[in-house]
């Protein structure tokens, strides 16, 4: 992940178990960060906000089977 600075803010919430996951945040491809929620196990995900955008979180719109 790129340095922070001092104007930026992180926000991040634990997925449902409060474990925190090993996600790395790439600037150069930042829908990696998406997911589809398909399963239960799905809500273990960890949900983050940078500057106030999510690049951690379920992908909008999209619901599993």
């Amino acid at each position: 992940m790129q340095r922070l600075l001092t104007d930026d803010f992180l926000i991040s919430s634990y997925g449902r178990g409060g474990t925190l996951e090993s996600f790395t945040y790439t600037a150069a491809t930042p829908e990696s960060g998406l997911y589809t929620i398909s399963t239960t196990a799905d809500f273990t995900k960890d949900l983050i906000s940078l500057n106030g955008s999510f690049i951690r979180c379920p992908r909008a719109g999209v619901s599993g089977t």
